[in-house]
């Protein structure tokens, strides 16, 4: 369910998993585990474990291999961290497992996968000129919400000046960035 870094020295992570996962009992006598973290194109794997299919046919996907403990580690990782389970301790319907990192394997660099608003996605590059340029544009949103608000005399007024002076924005807007 979930991931984060605890310690630096010595270096650990934790991770959260649901009792009724089908992993978890697997988790428990093995020991170990090993964090993979997925690039962007591995929307396919990552659903794969995230969705209905179960056990060890979710490895039938990607390549897998074993580090230092033996847990399974995706050969494809952007970085895997092989870990030994220190510590696990039960709260309401997940444990959460310690584990110290015993290797770490860099992948190919790459954008990582990330899951938002319910679908896959990854970070975009950005240059500065492209940074400062959707600044600007927030900044001209939000002063034409102040506009809107210090200038009409109803709320309605006020959302229908906005949805106005929006709407021009986001025309200039579109047509900067295709130029």
């Amino acid at each position: 369910t979930a991931v984060f870094s605890l310690t630096a020295e010595p270096p650990q992570i934790a991770i959260a998993v649901n009792r009724s996962a089908s992993a978890y009992p697997m988790l428990v006598p093995a020991g170990c585990f090993c964090v993979n973290t997925l690039g962007a194109g591995h929307e396919d794997l990552a659903s794969r474990f995230a969705g209905p299919i179960k056990g060890e046919e979710r490895f039938e996907e990607g390549k897998w291999g074993q580090l230092a403990t033996g847990a399974p580690a995706l050969e494809g990782a952007l970085v895997a961290l092989d870990c030994v389970t220190v510590q696990a301790v039960e709260f309401s319907t997940h444990t959460l497992f310690v584990g110290k990192v015993e290797t770490i394997r860099h992948g190919v660099p790459s954008k990582p996968l990330l899951f938002v608003d319910g679908q896959w996605a990854s970070l975009l590059p950005a240059t500065p000129a492209q940074v400062e340029h959707a600044d600007g544009f927030m900044r001209r949103s939000i002063s034409a919400i102040d506009e809107a608000v210090s200038t009409q005399p109803s709320p309605v007024d006020a959302l229908d000046s906005f949805v106005r002076a929006f709407t021009k924005l986001n025309i200039a807007e579109r047509r900067a960035t295709r130029e």
